[in-house]
């Protein structure tokens, strides 16, 4: 038999009993809806089954991650940040990443090894697929251990609301690494917070093994990040146990030792070497406030009394010690920008479990009365963000379906849910009713993520991806076969084309197939001017093509290769390519 968590909530607010009954308010309904008379014993059945319950709310739970995650999680074209990491996956494993055939300390080997792992499923090696669904996994794997630690506090009702605070973010939904997103590194810094919270402070044995992980995915910053975090729980340095600090310090040791082994001193201390700069940044807080919108709006309402003044106290430790390290980091990627990549998601997951707890206790209350100013507040930022949303966000719909034919059936049906949001929310709002007005909130987030999937990404990867000319120029080369060049080409266009790029620092450098044993030709990249004064002492190259500019008036980027035309070569091209 299932025994119930002593430390779960088994009261709430004294208004939450009163809510319940009839003409506890003002505002409730003069009567009981009829479908609700019929559902009433299928309600009460389910609610009297564990099981049943436990799978209704892990169907919600996947039905929210299919809506919010995994719906188009490999349609973004890979940013400039991202194409360093996913380029090194190419290359092989060592201590530090490689992009462009040289060492970039700042890739730790984490990271490839889960984008290698996933690239066995793919046909041509590392792809744009090998990194978007690791992070589309590691995204849904960080909502369900937020989600499965406030079910154990408290119930199904706060869990499926944390969970929907984090799975409706910006962070998770977009899970760009323009935007300094790092969930290789995060969800191992997270499960380590949560831990570390719920046990007030104390690392453990598998508080050390997580922490490694993140280490050998970000270095040393999520390391300081958790001791940090420790720290400001217990109010002192009694939570770093002997195992926890024995296991970092046997992680960074044998990577040290396989680093030398393979690398220079001076490579391996610019990857381990902490940051010493001490300059404000001041664009992270709004890039981190703004990838917790849009249910984030939420959070300042468990400063109210009467939002937790019925909470287990379990409870009340476990938010606050969520709000007290998204504000550490907040400040930490403020002060220290090159923590700011580390600091991001816990920032958003902390936003996500305050958020979620205020909206768990507005639902179980039903009516916003009950919470005094926090229920002012929680209807009053709702009310501005739909209607914000919708007086934007409709007009610039009817705008795109009327000039942009292939967007038109999309903006119709993102109107329809805006204007059916700003209904449900004064609804809401005329009745007092928590329930309505999350609802509207729930359809405002979908219409969101209809947006994002079918129109930004779209016209993302179309106006500011480099997926299309990359794909163009690596139809030219043979399969595997590298890419030579003597300027640092965006790293979006390098990792589009399919092969390993190598940078040279003169074109003297440039493989002579003369002098090589199979003679096969080398393939450069260049710019006109490049190739028009290309040196005599350099070997001799022809253009293999050139491509233009967007406007198709100027050529930006010329394709060439070395050694003079033979019969051999272009069968690569042939049985690969064309």
């Amino acid at each position: 038999m299932k025994t119930m968590n002593p430390n779960a909530d088994q009261t709430h607010l004294p208004e939450l009993s009163l809510a319940a009954k009839p003409f506890a308010s003002p505002f409730s309904d003069r009567h009981t809806p009829r479908l609700s008379l019929i559902l009433a014993p299928i309600e009460a059945t389910l609610r009297a089954s564990a099981w049943a319950s436990h799978a209704i709310g892990l169907a919600i739970f996947m039905a929210m991650v299919s809506v919010f995650i995994l719906w188009g999680a490999t349609r973004l074209e890979v940013g400039q940040q991202e194409a360093r990491l996913a380029m090194a996956a190419r290359e092989p494993l060592g201590p530090v990443g490689q992009s462009f055939g040289g060492l970039d300390p700042a890739i730790y080997p984490g990271p490839l090894l889960a984008i290698k792992a996933w690239s066995i499923l793919e046909e041509h090696g590392p792809g744009q697929q090998s990194l978007r669904w690791p992070v589309a996994i590691f995204a849904a794997i960080i909502g369900a251990i937020l989600t499965l630690r406030s079910e154990w506090i408290c119930g199904k009702v706060a869990a499926l609301s944390v969970g929907f605070c984090w799975l409706t973010s910006f962070a998770a939904m977009n899970r760009s690494g323009e935007f300094g997103l790092d969930f290789f590194t995060g969800l191992g810094l997270i499960f380590v917070i949560n831990r570390s919270i719920a046990n007030q402070g104390r690392l453990d044995t598998i508080a050390g093994l997580l922490t490694s992980l993140s280490f050998l995915c970000g270095g040393l910053q999520p390391v300081i990040l958790v001791v940090a975090s420790s720290i400001i729980l217990c109010r002192t340095s009694a939570g770093l146990t002997l195992p926890f600090l024995a296991m970092i310090l046997a992680t960074v040791g044998g990577w040290s030792a396989w680093a030398l082994s393979e690398i220079s001193a001076e490579a391996w201390a610019a990857a381990i070497a902490l940051p010493v700069t001490f300059r404000s940044d001041s664009s992270f807080a709004t890039i981190a406030l703004a990838l917790c919108l849009p249910m984030a709006f939420a959070a300042p309402a468990v400063l109210s009394r009467k939002v937790q003044e019925n909470w287990s106290e379990t409870r009340r430790n476990y938010v606050t010690g969520w709000w007290t390290i998204s504000a550490m980091c907040l400040f930490v990627g403020s002060v220290l920008p090159q923590f700011a990549k580390a600091a991001l998601l816990p920032i958003v997951a902390g936003c996500a479990v305050v958020s979620g707890h205020v909206w768990a206790t507005a639902f179980q209350s039903r009516n916003f009365k009950a919470l005094g100013h926090a229920g002012l507040w929680l209807k009053t930022s709702s009310a501005i963000l739909i209607g914000a949303m919708s007086c934007l966000c409709i007009p610039m719909a009817i705008y795109l379906s009327m000039s942009i034919p292939y967007y038109r059936g999309v903006c119709l049906i993102w109107a329809s849910i805006l204007a059916i949001t700003a209904l449900l929310c004064a609804r809401g709002l005329l009745r007092n009713n928590a329930r309505t007005l999350g609802l509207a909130l729930f359809l405002m987030c979908f219409g969101l993520k209809l947006a994002h999937a079918s129109i930004y990404v779209p016209e993302w990867n179309y106006r500011r991806g480099q997926g299309p000319w990359g794909r163009a120029i690596g139809q030219w080369v043979p399969e595997k076969w590298p890419i030579y060049t003597l300027h640092g080409w965006s790293t979006d266009l390098a990792f589009a084309t399919g092969h390993n790029f190598r940078q040279l620092t003169h074109p003297r450098f440039l493989p002579d197939p003369a002098k090589t044993e199979n003679g096969r030709p080398t393939f450069i990249l260049l710019h006109p001017a490049d190739f028009e004064h290309w040196p005599k002492s350099a070997p001799p190259i022809v253009k293999v093509f050139e491509f233009h500019d967007q406007s198709g008036r100027k050529v930006s980027k010329v394709l060439a290769r070395t050694g003079p035309e033979t019969v051999d070569w272009p069968k690569f091209i042939r049985k690969k390519n064309l």
